[in-house]
């Protein structure tokens, strides 16, 4: 069994707000909707949510 501690680091799209985590997320995702492809160029917007 893996014991070792998972951080993940991440930020706003501008950079000003700067995170990062030591817990697994809630729910991972993709988003599909048009906004989330106009900001990643990309047909979806991978995201997840963590407990803070």
């Amino acid at each position: 069994m893996d014991t070792a501690v998972r951080k993940v680091k991440g930020q706003c799209r501008c950079g000003q707000v700067k995170f990062e985590v030591t817990s697994e997320p809630l729910i991972t995702m993709a988003c599909h909707c048009v906004g989330c492809q106009k900001i990643t160029a990309s047909a979806l917007f991978p995201n997840a949510t963590f407990l803070l």
